[in-house]
Parts: C-alpha cells; structure tokens; sequence
C-alpha cells in the first residue's frame, strides 16, 4: 500500500511515528544528460523480443546515452555487445506493461548438485486474479526560462522545440509580455491554460517576469484546469487529471533577492491531491542542496526546508545557466517515476524536459485457506490420532514416512477443524475502486468525442471523492489501533514508505555463463557451490601393522605430571635433609 499524498501525510503527523519525511515509492531515476542539440531520434536496429516500439519522446531524451560509443571513464571502450544491452535496458524503460509478453512460468530449474533434488519453482498461489483497473500512460512537462518573447525570432525558435519534443504541457518564465506588448501570444497545437504579467507595465518600457503555461490540444494530453495565481510572487498554480487522480502543477518565476512566501499557498492547494509537481526559475544557492551552487544562502535553506517538510524532490542534476549554476529546478511529490533531461539553451537557460510516468494501477485477489481454531474438535482430533498405527515409521525410509505423516495430520485436522476460503483483495492503489474503474472507462471510451473534457473532469473528481474517503477510513483506523499493536506499525511503516521491496541479493553468474535472477536459482547455484566445496577426502585403505618384536612385560607405564611430582618431592626432600645437617654443623650448642 503506497503512501497516500504528500498532504494527507501531514494529517498523519500526530498518529504516525516521528522521523523523517515519508517519501513515495518511486525507481530510481536515471543519470540526467542533456540530448543531443536538434538531431532526429534515430529508431532503433533491432529490438529485443518481447519490447514493443519504444516512446520517441523518452528516446530523444536519452538520445545521447544511447548513441554514446565509449565510456566516459578510464576503464576503456565499452565492446558492442555492452552497448546493445545498454540500448536494450533504456528501450525496457519505457515499454508500457500492458504490451508486455504473457507471462507463462519459469523455466524449469536444471538437475541439482551431487545428485541432490534442487528446490522445485515458486508456484502461484490458487485463485489468483489479477485485474487491471487503469492503462499506462505518461506525459511530459517542458518550460524554458526564455528572457523575452516579444520578438519572432524567440518565439519562432521555441516553436521549433515545440515540434521537436512535443511536450503535453509546457511553460515560459521570463516571459518579458505586457498588454502593450504581445495582447494574444500563441504557439501551432497548443492551447493557453493562463499567463500572468509582470504588474506594473508602463507603455515604451521593458515588463521583465512573467510566466504563461499551455497545453497540447490534440494527443493524449491529460486535462488541465487553472486554479490560481499567486498574489505575492509570480507563481501560477493548475490542477492535472491522471488515471489516478489529481495532482497540482505550479510554474514559478522567482527574481533574484525575492522572499519565497510557498509555504500557506503549498499548505491550502494541495488538499486532496496526489502530490505536487512544482518548476521554474528559482534563483536561489544552496550547496548543500544543489551540487553546482558556489555558497549556502538563507533562502536556498529556507526552500530545502520547505522541500523537505512537503516531501518535494529535485529531480534536476545538472546546471542549466551559461554561468554553469543550477537555477532552473523541478520539485516533485508524485507518486510517479519522473525523468528530467536539459534541451538545448535558449537564451542563457537551458530548458527542462519532465518525463512523468504514470504506473498502472492494478488489483490482485489472492485466496487462501483459513482455520477456525475456536470451534475445532479437539477431543476427536486426539482420539484419531491416538487410534492410529504409525508402526509404518519404522519400516519406510525417512522421506517417505515423513510425507506420510504430513498427509495423515493434514486430513485429520481438515475433519475436526472448521475453514474456508478467504479472498484478499491487495491493490496497488487502495483508493481505486470499482466507482473509480468505471469513471476510467467512460473516460477512455469518449477519449475521442467532443465530450472529453467532461469525462476527463469527472473522472478527476470521482477520484479525488474516493482519495479523501480513503484518506480519512485510513485515519480512523490508526486512531483506533493501539500503538503497541502490530497492525498500527505495519500501517504506519506501509504510509511511510518503510516496506519498500528490496533485493537481497544481486543477480547471481552460473558456471556456464548465465546471468541467475530469480532467488531459487540463487539458492540452488550457492547450494551447488557449497556441496563443491565440503567434499571430503578420498578414502585410504588401512594400514596393516605387524606385531612388535618384543614385549616389555615387566615396564611400568607412568604419567608424566606423576613422574614430575615425585620427582620435585625427591629434591625437596634432599634440599631439606642437606640444609638441616649444615644448620647443626654450625650451630655451636651442638657440640
């Protein structure tokens, strides 16, 4: 169960326990390079079985570390075979699982060990449902800090890129507009969500800031609907309708030497959403923070601490100013993977490509056997067992009567022992139910209609009812739990993303030279090389010894700690009887 919202975990501050902020579960992201400046993506040769026709927009993004020949490091070239798995695992990033192969088993595991049975497969729990409630999709943000788009040239030039990435929402900062200026800006496919101008313009004079976002209008652009602006920055704030519900987008342009003021306007809109997914130009320094800052500032640790405190990461690594600082910055809570990439430099900033994947969501019913130990007969249990013959122990071997023993306890218990089948229903996002499942269809089937806007804006509101229905259900029942209870730490740990999975150990190499993934070949390759190891020694055959040639009868074996004993008391005994006889030689009574 993932934790809820970056919102709702502050409800949660009280009942949870204290430590730091819970983050969301997200993979890691990759090593941000910037593509290469305005080449068409080049489609891969061939592609792995199994992978479909990877996103163009993810290839461009790692155009450049697909393309790359040799490593940048000392170790040498990188051979052929090394790139082509590189391209294959970069392709496998953004396939869409429900493209995916089916799945049909493992493979059978080879022969074990010295003649030792290897451990069978994992099999598959019975009643095992799988069902996907949502589909795959992923979108993607792009703003650009363009310092002026008043004359054509800029904007001809961001149109380019426009055509080139194709992003589903992108922003300018620094837009550098006026009502006197430019009163209807616009870019081919795409539609204004809002823009804010720098108040204060006077004809005849440059307006500097300003920010302004839009929206792809054709596409699978997700919905966006403007919230507000801020009234003490140059900051815009809209809400984006996901499969999973929504989250808030903020475009920020901050100036140099202005306050932050984030905190209240963070704190009020992201009620009810699944996160925060903020970016702009904000101008601030803090090395500790930002790699490629040259000192720490008051305000670059008060927006740390304001990231910290909303659970907002910095997904940006590399500097994105001609003076080689990181001032351009995306600041994310979502529960989604996200993958930042530069786009070549207009003006002195570099852009900021936002890959946002949006996972499936799914729901698996797994259905066990449980036992009603309450009411189970015990005194027939005990007497089956006592009428039983187990004088078959003694004549089979071990393995077999072991299983036997297995089998006739198991269906003594299944006869005094009242159970049934419970089915578990585990999703990978508890507050998609079937209300939310239906929304997704209708939806999706007027994907295409006129009326898509209004489903799409239904759907979001759907979600965002059973999101806050699910965060309060989910409050109850802490508040309910002791705090010594079981059940209140697993939750806890659940919403504080403390349950994460974790691999125990790498992929492991056979003998023969394949790569070992799953933990039963695991087990059995260690087994196989422990039973390698411990092997004992050949048998030697044994010696024959003669008898000996004569037989000392009348030898007396003695102890050597005996031997040392009787001998000290000899020598004492001497050393006393000389020391006695001087003593009477000398003294002259005795004469």
């Amino acid at each position: 169960m993932p934790r809820i919202s970056s919102r709702a975990s502050l409800t949660f501050s009280s009942m949870a326990t204290p430590g730091p902020s819970s983050r969301f579960s997200r993979l890691p992201s990759s090593c941000n390079r910037p593509p290469a400046a305005a080449t068409a993506v080049r489609p891969p040769s061939s592609l792995s079985p199994g992978i479909s026709t990877p996103n163009p927009l993810f290839l461009h993004s790692h155009q450049s570390e697909l393309d790359q020949p040799c490593r940048q490091h000392r170790r040498g070239h990188r051979s052929a075979a090394a790139s082509e798995r590189r391209r294959t695992r970069f392709l496998r990033q953004c396939h869409v699982h429900a493209c995916e192969p089916p799945y049909h088993g493992r493979a059978p595991a080879p022969p074990g060990a010295c003649g030792q049975p290897r451990a069978p497969p994992k099999e598959e729990p019975a009643g095992v449902t799988p069902r996907i409630l949502s589909s795959a999709h992923s979108f993607s943000v792009w703003f650009i800090n363009a310092r002026s788009i008043n004359g054509y040239e800029r904007r001809g030039e961001i149109q380019y890129y426009l055509d080139l990435y194709s992003p589903d929402i992108f922003g300018i900062v620094e837009t550098w507009l006026d009502e006197h200026s430019v009163k209807h800006l616009s870019f081919s496919g795409y539609a204004l969500v809002h823009r804010r101008d720098r108040p204060g313009a006077a004809a005849g004079h440059v307006n500097h800031g300003g920010v302004v976002l839009f929206r792809r209008c054709h596409g699978a652009a997700p919905l966006i609907t403007f919230l507000e602006e801020s009234t003490v920055a140059e900051r815009i704030w809209a809400r984006v309708e996901t499969d999973l519900g929504p989250f808030l987008l903020g475009l920020w342009y901050r100036p140099p030497g202005a306050d932050l003021s984030l905190e209240p306007e963070l704190t009020r809109l992201s009620e009810g959403m699944l996160g925060v997914f903020l970016c702009g130009d904000f101008n601030i320094w803090q090395r500790s923070w930002l790699r490629y800052s040259p000192c720490d500032t008051p305000q670059g640790s008060q927006m740390q601490a304001c990231a910290h405190k909303f659970d907002l990461k910095q997904f940006v690594k590399d500097p994105t100013h001609i003076h080689g600082n990181l001032l351009d910055m995306v600041l994310s809570s979502l529960p989604f993977h996200v993958d930042c990439s530069l786009t070549p430099r207009v003006a002195d900033h570099n852009g900021i490509l936002s890959v946002v994947s949006v996972p499936v969501c799914t729901e698996v019913s797994h259905s066990r056997t449980v036992w009603d130990f309450k009411h189970a007969d015990w005194d027939k249990l005990k007497s089956k067992l006592r009428d039983t013959d187990w004088n078959f122990i003694h004549g089979e071997p071990v393995d077999s009567a072991a299983s036997k023993i297995n089998d006739i306890i198991s269906r003594y218990c299944a006869e005094c022992i009242p159970n049934r089948a419970l089915v578990e229903k585990r999703k990978s996002h508890p507050w998609i139910n079937d209300a939310c499942a239906t929304a997704l269809r209708d939806k999706a089937e007027h994907e295409q209609s006129e009326h898509r806007d209004f489903y799409a804006k239904h759907c979001g509101e759907v979600i965002e009812a059973e999101f806050a229905r699910y965060v309060e259900k989910t409050k109850r029942r802490l508040s309910e739990l002791p705090q010594c209870s079981k059940l209140w730490w697993r939750v806890s740990s659940e919403l504080l993303d403390h349950v994460a999975p974790r691999s125990g150990l790498p992929s492991l190499r056979a003998s023969d030279g394949r790569w070992l993934h799953e933990p039963t070949e695991k087990a059995n390759l260690f087994a196989e090389a422990f039973s390698n190891k411990f092997v004992l020694p050949p048998d030697i055959a044994d010696i024959e010894v003669n008898e000996p040639p004569c037989v000392m009868d009348e030898f007396v074996p003695i102890r050597c700690r005996t031997t040392r004993k009787m001998t000290r008391r000899a020598v004492v005994s001497r050393v006393i009887r000389v020391q006695r006889r001087y003593t009477a030689r000398s003294d002259p009574s005795n004469r």
